[in-house]
């Protein structure tokens, strides 16, 4: 095949050559090379060298020596076949190989993922992770928003998770993750398995340690704006204090800030299940040291069944006397959070399997400190396939 075309989509050329060997591959870049020179504008362009070029690809990777000319009119100096094959000035990857690591990014992929996925191209985690960190990718926005109807309720679960990322001096920094769900209802698709319906996934990330990176107003007006951006719903506005949003309904594992945020918004709160019933355990069962024949299975029963049906002062009376000061704290700070779990409209809370989903799943094992530019469009990416936004690179 010899490509002399310079319209000719080099997207489909690249398809086409997925099961051909490198070397062919090879040879019709330099036919593409050689017929070019034979052609080329002598009036516009001066053949100034013959140059060795690197180009990294799906299928491997490739040193050609390829002609550079010198644009007459700019003084620019160009590479025809890199410019053929929309590799950028200063870079050696394809723009197919880039768009492939970016769209396998999109769908919560790791490089070494990736990496795995392009046995033929010898490509370093480095080097994907330098290409995650420079790429810039516009995020489609939804094309309308989300109904909420007057009988339904918008669900907001929130929970905070911690990675330590290096900035652009290599130094490792502490930095707060805080996961946002929005939706308005859930169904079951199968068994112990539910989708949540009309879901919105969005973060905030800061460094930790320092009170101006993050401030209460910071996190109710991202809240706000990402509702009304998203939603269909007549709420009243955060600054109002007195205002009340019954339509509200916010979850989390018993932090002060979700807690505080519930308040702010006027809506319900409800105590996350997976925490509350991680503390009953670990107090009447799973307690390190404690000998099997002196578990307490009934108090962990009876007070799991007080929980679940928000009987509240049942519920403290079991744990009075029962667990250390730090366990009943917990619950005795979280009244309103347990009163709630009895109610019809209470149907649970799933941040922990979204911070799972969403950031502990990038980082495998946890032993790789990411660039936080890198971890930033990860999860810029990652929040863009969970809202079923289309990305432009």
């Amino acid at each position: 095949m010899t490509l002399i075309n310079n319209e000719y989509d080099y997207d489909s050329l690249d398809i086409k050559y997925t099961n051909l060997k490198i070397k062919e591959y090879e040879q019709d870049l330099l036919n593409y090379d050689y017929n070019y020179f034979k052609t080329y504008d002598k009036n516009k362009y001066k053949l100034i060298q013959r140059r060795v070029k690197l180009i990294i690809n799906p299928f491997g990777k490739s040193y050609l020596p390829l002609r550079i000319y010198k644009n007459l009119e700019t003084n620019e100096n160009i590479c025809p076949v890199k410019n053929f094959i929309k590799i950028l000035k200063y870079k050696n990857c394809t723009n197919r190989l880039l768009n492939f690591i970016l769209k396998q990014i999109h769908k919560g992929k790791r490089q070494c993922d990736i990496k795995d996925m392009l046995p033929d191209c010898p490509i370093s985690n480095q080097t994907i992770s330098n290409i995650i960190k420079n790429s810039k990718f516009t995020i489609q926005p939804l094309k309308e928003k989300i109904k909420v109807l007057d009988n339904q309720k918008l669900h907001i679960d929130i929970d905070d998770c911690y990675e330590f990322l290096r900035n652009d001096y290599g130094i490792i920094e502490k930095h707060c993750i805080r996961i946002f769900n929005f939706y308005t209802h859930k169904i079951n698709i199968g068994k112990n398995r539910n989708q949540l319906l009309n879901k919105t996934t969005a973060f905030l990330l800061y460094k930790t340690g320092n009170s101006n990176n993050i401030t209460q107003d910071k996190v109710y007006n991202f809240v706000f704006e990402t509702i009304n951006n998203n939603y269909d719903i007549k709420i009243n506005s955060l600054k109002d204090l007195e205002s009340q949003n019954l339509n509200l309904i916010i979850a989390g594992d018993g932090a002060l800030s979700i807690r505080a945020m519930a308040k702010l918004l006027g809506g319900y709160y409800i105590l996350d299940k997976f925490h509350a019933f991680s503390y009953l355990w670990k107090s009447f069962v799973g307690k390190r040291g404690k000998k099997k024949e002196s578990t307490d299975w009934t108090k962990y029963i009876d007070s799991s069944a007080s929980f679940k049906n928000g009987n509240y002062n049942q519920f403290i009376n079991i744990l009075e006397n029962n667990v250390d000061e730090k366990t009943f704290n917990y619950f005795k700070n979280n009244t309103q959070g347990i009163i709630n779990q009895g109610a019809d409209w209470n149907i649970g809370c799933y941040a922990e399997s979204t911070v799972f989903h969403l950031v502990k799943s990038l980082k495998g094992n946890g032993a790789k400190s990411y660039n936080s530019k890198t971890f930033i469009n990860m999860l810029n990416a990652r929040v863009a396939y969970f809202n079923k936004q289309n990305i432009s690179f």
